[in-house]
C-alpha cells in the first residue's frame, strides 16, 4: 500500500519535474545558442583584425558547441530512458490509475513539441557551424592574400638593397682597381727608369774604357814614333842603339804588364757590371715588395689616425675632466688653509753638537687642538736662567707647547718643505703669501731657508716652475720676477745691485727686479745675494747672519682660455738670529749689528702683541722689519712663521723664549685671506 502511494506521488510530480527539466535544458540551450551567436558575430569582427585570434576563437567556439551539442543528446537520451521506465510504470499502474493515461499522452504531446523543438536547434546550429566555416575560409583567403602581397613588398625591398650593395661593391672595387693599376704603373715607370740609368751607367763605362785604350794607344803610337826618331838619328852608333834597344825592350815588357793590369781592370769592370745589373735585378723585386708594403703601411695609417682621433677625443675629455678635478682641487686646498689658520707656526728642533741636550718629548696634541703637534721640554739640572728662585723646585719643571707642525732633529729639509707646498700653491693661485725663519743665531734658521738644493726658498722656487710647466696644458701663462733685498742695521739694501749697498727707502721704488725664468738662473741669483749679505762670526754661531734677508717672488699669470689672471706675492724671508750679548762676547760694529737685530725682532713682538690683544693702532713703523711685514701681518696675507730652537742644554733658556713668542704668534687671528686684486 505504502509502495503504491510513493508511486502515485511520484507520477503526480513527474509530469511537472519533466516539464521545469525540459524547460531548463531548452532555456540553457538557447541561451548557449544566442551568447554562441554573439560571440561568433563579436570574434568575426576581431578575426577581420588578427588572422591567429580569430582561428582560437572559432576553434574555441566548436568546442563548446560540440560540448553543448553533446549535454543536449544527454539530455535527450535520458529523457528517453526516462520515459520508457514511465512508459513501464504506466502500464502497471493504468488499472488502478486510468487517469494517468490523459496525463501520459499529454506529457507524450510536450515530449514530440520539444523534440521538434530539438530539431530546429539542430538545425539552427548546424546554419551556425556552417556560416562559421565560411567566415573561417574567408579569413583565410585574406590571409593568404595579406601574406602574398608582404612577401611580394619584403622580397622587392630586399631586391632594391641587394641592387644598392651590388653598386656599391662595384664602385668600390673599380676604385681598389684603378688605384692598384695607377700603382702598377708607377712601379714599371720606375723599374724603365733603373733600366735606362743602368744602360747609361753601361755607356758610360764602355765609354771610359774606350777612352782609355785610345789614350794608351796614342801614347803607344808617340813611342814608337819617338823610337823610329831614336833609330835614325843614332843608326851609326849601333852600340848606343842596342843600348837603347835593351832600354825599350824593357819599357815594352813593362807597358805588356801594363796592358795586362788593363785587361784584368777590363774583367773586373765587366764583373761589376754583372753585379750592378744583379743588384739592380734585386732592387727591381725589393721595389715591388717596397709598394706592397707602402700599401700596407697607408692601411695601418688609416688605422692609426683613426686611432689618434679617438685619443685626442679621449685626451680632449681628460682635459675637461682634468680642468673640473683643478677647480675643485683649488677649493679643497684653500678650505684646508683656511682651517689651518692663517698664521700658522712651525716647530723646528736643531739636534745638539756637544751631545748634552735638554729632555724633549713630542707628541700628538690632544682632542682640543685637532691638527696640531705637542712638543714638552725639561729644563735640565744645570742651567741658569733668570727665573725667579721662588719657581725653581727640587725636581725637573717642564713646559708644552702646542703647534701647527712640530719636527725633531732628524726630519729633512724635503720633509719640511712636504707642508710648506701648501703655502708656495697658494702664492701660484693669487695670494700674498709670507714664510719667514725666527730663533736665536744659530738655531738652524739659514739652513731651513736658504740651504742651496733642499732649503725652502729653492724648493719653492723649483715648485713655481713646476707648477706653471702644469697649468700651461690648461691655458695659462707666468711671468715671475724676484727681488732680494736686506734689513742692515737701519737700511734696506739691495742684495742684486751690482754696487751692492745702496741705502733704499721705505716705499723701495730702487730695488732690482729680475725675471725669473728658470730655477738655474734663481739659483744664481740666491749665490750672488747670498755673498752679498752680511754675515760675522760670533762665539755662538761661526757664521752668523747679521742681518734680515727678504725675498720676494712676484707671480703673474693669465689664461687666454677663461680670461682669469692672477696676482701673486711670495715673501720668503731669512730674519737674523735673536742673541744675548753676554754669551755672544761680541763687540764694536758687532755689538751694534746684535742690538739692531734684537731691537727690530722686539719691535715684531710688539706687534705681534698689539695684533693679539686687537688694538686700534699696530706700531709697524717701530722698525723697518715690522714694516716690511705688515702687509704679511695685517689680514690679508697668508703667513707661516717657522720656530727654530736649539736642543743644546746652554741655549734651554733662549730655546724657552723662542717657543712663548712663537705660541703668541699661533695664538693671533688676523683674518681671512684675500686674493690680489687682480
Amino acid at each position: 500500500m505504502l509502495r503504491d502511494i510513493t508511486n502515485q506521488k511520484v507520477c503526480e510530480k513527474w509530469p511537472a519535474l519533466k516539464k521545469r527539466k525540459i524547460q531548463d535544458g531548452s532555456a540553457k540551450y538557447l541561451s548557449g545558442s544566442n551568447q554562441e551567436s554573439k560571440n561568433s558575430s563579436e570574434n568575426y569582427i576581431d578575426r577581420s583584425t588578427s588572422m591567429g585570434s580569430a582561428i582560437d576563437l572559432s576553434e574555441q567556439l566548436d568546442r563548446e558547441r560540440k560540448k553543448e551539442l553533446m549535454e543536449v543528446r544527454t539530455e535527450k537520451g535520458s529523457a528517453k530512458s526516462q520515459l520508457q521506465h514511465l512508459q513501464g510504470k504506466l502500464w502497471e499502474v493504468r488499472e488502478n490509475l486510468p487517469e494517468l493515461q490523459v496525463e501520459v499522452d499529454k506529457l507524450q504531446k510536450e515530449y514530440e513539441i520539444l523534440v521538434n523543438k530539438c530539431s530546429e536547434k539542430e538545425v539552427k546550429i548546424q546554419n551556425i557551424g556552417k556560416q562559421r566555416v565560411k567566415s573561417i575560409n574567408d579569413l583565410q583567403v585574406q590571409f593568404e592574400c595579406f601574406k602574398k602581397k608582404q612577401e611580394e613588398s619584403f622580397n622587392n625591398q630586399i631586391n632594391i638593397i641587394a641592387d644598392e650593395c651590388d653598386k656599391k661593391a662595384s664602385a668600390v672595387v673599380l676604385k681598389k682597381q684603378k688605384e692598384f693599376y695607377e700603382k702598377e704603373q708607377m712601379t714599371k715607370r720606375l723599374c724603365d727608369k733603373n733600366r735606362e740609368e743602368l744602360k747609361k751607367l753601361q755607356a758610360l763605362l764602355e765609354e771610359q774604357y774606350k777612352l782609355k785604350l785610345t789614350t794608351k794607344l796614342l801614347e803607344r803610337e808617340r813611342m814608337i814614333k819617338d823610337l823610329k826618331q831614336s833609330i835614325e838619328s843614332l843608326g851609326s852608333q849601333l852600340k848606343g842603339f842596342e843600348f837603347d834597344k835593351h832600354k825599350l825592350s824593357d819599357s815594352l815588357s813593362r807597358q805588356k804588364e801594363e796592358n795586362q793590369k788593363l785587361d784584368n781592370k777590363y774583367q773586373n769592370v765587366k764583373r761589376e757590371a754583372e753585379k750592378f745589373r744583379q743588384r739592380t735585378d734585386f732592387l727591381r723585386v725589393e721595389v715591388d715588395k717596397k709598394a706592397s708594403h707602402l700599401t700596407d703601411l697607408k692601411e695601418r695609417k688609416h688605422t692609426l689616425l683613426q686611432k689618434i682621433s679617438s685619443f685626442r677625443e679621449g685626451e680632449i675629455e681628460l682635459k675637461e675632466k682634468y680642468i673640473e678635478q683643478h677647480k675643485l682641487e683649488l677649493e679643497l686646498r684653500e678650505r684646508l688653509q683656511n682651517l689651518k689658520g692663517n698664521i700658522r707656526v712651525f716647530c723646528r728642533v736643531k739636534p745638539s753638537n756637544d751631545h748634552i741636550a735638554f729632555d724633549i718629548k713630542y707628541g700628538q696634541a690632544s682632542q682640543d687642538s685637532d691638527l696640531k703637534d705637542h712638543i714638552e721640554i725639561t729644563k735640565p739640572k744645570d742651567s741658569h736662567d733668570s727665573i725667579p728662585a721662588s719657581t725653581v723646585l727640587n725636581h725637573l719643571r717642564s713646559y708644552s707647547f702646542v703647534f701647527d707642525k712640530v719636527f725633531d732633529q732628524y726630519a729633512t729639509n724635503q720633509k719640511i718643505f712636504e707642508e710648506v707646498g701648501q703655502m708656495v700653491q697658494s702664492a701660484i693661485d693669487g695670494y700674498n703669501v709670507c714664510i719667514f725663519a725666527y730663533g736665536q743665531t744659530g738655531s738652524g734658521k739659514t739652513y731651513t731657508m736658504s740651504k742651496p738644493g733642499d732649503g725652502v726658498i729653492p724648493l719653492s722656487i723649483k715648485k713655481v716652475f713646476s707648477c706653471i710647466k702644469e697649468y700651461k696644458e690648461l691655458g695659462w701663462s707666468f711671468k715671475v720676477d724676484g727681488q732680494f733685498i736686506e734689513i742692515y742695521g737701519d737700511s734696506i739694501n739691495d742684495l742684486l745691485a751690482d754696487t751692492y749697498i745702496r741705502k733704499l727707502d721705505l716705499v723701495l721704488t730702487n730695488v732690482s727686479t729680475f725675471a725669473l725664468k728658470s730655477p738655474a738662473e734663481v739659483n744664481k741669483l740666491l749665490a750672488k745675494a747670498d755673498g752679498n749679505r752680511k754675515t760675522a762670526s760670533t762665539r755662538m754661531n761661526d757664521r752668523s747672519s747679521r742681518s734680515h734677508t727678504v725675498f720676494i717672488i712676484g707671480i703673474h699669470g693669465n689664461n687666454v682660455k677663461t680670461g682669469k689672471s692672477v696676482n701673486g706675492v711670495l715673501n720668503l724671508i731669512d730674519l737674523a738670529g735673536s742673541e744675548r750679548v753676554d754669551k755672544s762676547q761680541v763687540k764694536g760694529i758687532h755689538l751694534h749689528e746684535a742690538q739692531a737685530i734684537n731691537t727690530s725682532l722686539s719691535a715684531l713682538g710688539d706687534v705681534i702683541s698689539s695684533i693679539n690683544s686687537k688694538n686700534s693702532h699696530i706700531p709697524y713703523r717701530n722698525s723697518k722689519l715690522t714694516y716690511l711685514l705688515q702687509y704679511s701681518l695685517g689680514g690679508n696675507s697668508k703667513t707661516l712663521m717657522f720656530v727654530n730652537v736649539s736642543s743644546s742644554a746652554e741655549h734651554f733658556n733662549e730655546t724657552l723664549n723662542s717657543l712663548r713668542f712663537a705660541q703668541k704668534v699661533n695664538n693671533t687671528h688676523i683674518g681671512s685671506a684675500k686674493k690680489i686684486a687682480e
